[in-house]
């Protein structure tokens, strides 16, 4: 069979900082002709490209960007 392999890639987060992490995970097949390719990192679900680490990142990001929003100092007037 060669040297074969599944390619994938993940979108992590670091710092605020955001990049594609490629993973190559080995394919091997047995006498039968079945082939599987080696467990990988952990995702969110089995076919999704992105890490559990950005998608909390994206969330709380999101929860408190809206938050901010919604929060005014004391002492500012009721709108409407």
């Amino acid at each position: 069979m060669g040297n074969c392999s599944e390619d994938s890639e993940m979108v992590e987060v670091v710092e605020r900082s955001f990049f594609v992490k490629k993973v190559r995970r080995q394919k091997y097949r047995c006498r039968c002709g079945h082939i599987e390719a080696a467990l990988g990192p952990p995702k969110l679900r089995g076919t999704q490209r992105y890490t559990p680490e950005f998608a909390l990142e994206v969330a709380t990001n999101k929860y408190l960007d809206h938050r901010r929003w919604n929060v005014r100092p004391a002492g500012w007037p009721d709108r409407g």
